[in-house]
């Protein structure tokens, strides 16, 4: 699955090529997205980002700074973000959208687009000037970058090794080039493809990598183009509206996995009202998304749960909430994480606990 946005203020959640979510974004011109766990952020036309919840239709918060020329927002963590304009660099703290340390550098030149390589703890830039930089997130400096032949609309990576973004040729023909990191962290060229103007023929404004097989791109004329990561061959195009100038993927296992551990790690051995609190917050956020009639996981085994939990009846001895209730519903989620695993009788497991979990939240 993954998020779009494009300059006619159209903000979508994709599954493959069929729309699941569309936002209710309110026709304003969307720069790019972020994601992490169950939220992301949009940076704005308007100057402006924007806190979003996955599972939800509308935005939750908006930065009240301004940020002059805003094209690119980068999620560093569950507490931080990267956002770059200007001939600037503002980290921000999550989820208030609070600036906490301005970068300044007139070699920037305007940033257009960011990528995390959270092992390498590195930050690469792509700006108007036609360069690619690298930032240490160690130094908060700029180490090194490398010369292209075009502005960096659009630019991700898998790995050291694989990184990608949109480029132009001698002759002036639009490409997908790649390039990787050596031993010293410096960007080197690798090798690019044509775009075929047959399949797509505007400028490339947004690069994503699915997986290790596949890549998308989005374009000027509104085209989201699948291609073969191993070839650089376009698979197959899908018609959205607008400049694509934002695509992100999602990975819905990990966000949900990510809230249910953080619900047991709440759980502790003494039990505290604040912890109660914070289970229940947290149970909340995670239940909205599994049963949530706009939830966007397409799967027999989560579509089986969603019914099940609609039609299950309460469970008896939840009417009170007390310790061994606390230890019963920290048992239900670690028994619920196995609705990923295919297997009908491990699917049947994960209905009764969530069945327990629901009734618990409803009291």
């Amino acid at each position: 699955m993954f998020l779009s946005g494009s300059s006619s203020g159209k903000l979508v959640l994709w599954q493959n090529t069929t729309v699941s979510i569309d936002y209710d974004s309110n026709e304003k011109n969307v720069k790019s997205i972020d994601s992490i766990y169950d939220f992301f952020l949009t940076a704005r036309e308007e100057n402006k980002i924007e806190y979003w919840k996955i599972s939800f239709q509308t935005k939750v918060k908006e930065s009240s700074g301004n940020f002059t020329k805003l094209r690119s927002v980068l999620i560093i963590n569950e507490t931080t973000c990267l956002i770059g304009y200007d001939k600037a660099l503002s980290f921000l703290n999550l989820p208030q959208l609070e600036e906490k340390k301005k970068i300044f550098d007139e070699n920037l030149d305007e940033i257009k687009s960011m990528k995390l390589l959270q092992e390498e703890r590195i930050v690469l830039i792509g700006s108007s000037d036609e360069k690619i930089y690298v930032l240490s997130l160690e130094s908060e400096n700029i180490t090194s970058f490398i010369k292209t032949e075009m502005e960096i609309n659009a630019l991700d990576s898998l790995n050291r090794n694989t990184i990608v973004s949109g480029c132009k040729s001698s002759d002036g023909k639009k490409d997908i080039c790649s390039y990787y990191l050596n031993e010293n962290n410096q960007l080197v060229k690798n090798r690019s493809a044509f775009v075929d103007e047959e399949l797509t023929s505007g400028e490339i404004y947004s690069i994503e990598i699915l997986d290790n097989n596949t890549l998308i791109t989005g374009d000027e004329c509104g085209i989201i183009s699948f291609w073969n990561t191993e070839n650089l061959e376009i698979v197959m195009t899908v018609p959205s509206s607008g400049k694509i100038y934002a695509l992100r993927n999602i990975d819905f296992s990990i966000n949900i996995n990510t809230g249910l551990n953080t619900l047991i790690n709440v759980s502790s051995i003494d039990f505290q009202s604040s912890n109660l609190e914070k289970f229940t917050e947290s149970s909340t956020e995670i239940t909205t998304q599994i049963t949530s009639s706009d939830n966007p996981i397409n799967s027999t085994s989560s579509n089986d749960l969603i019914a099940y939990t609609i039609n299950s009846s309460p469970v008896e001895g939840l009417n009170t909430f007390s310790e061994s209730n606390f230890e019963q519903i920290k048992t239900s989620i670690n028994e619920f994480q196995t609705i990923y695993d295919p297997s009908t009788t491990k699917r049947q497991q994960g209905k009764q606990s969530l069945s327990i979990i629901n009734q618990f939240l409803v009291l």
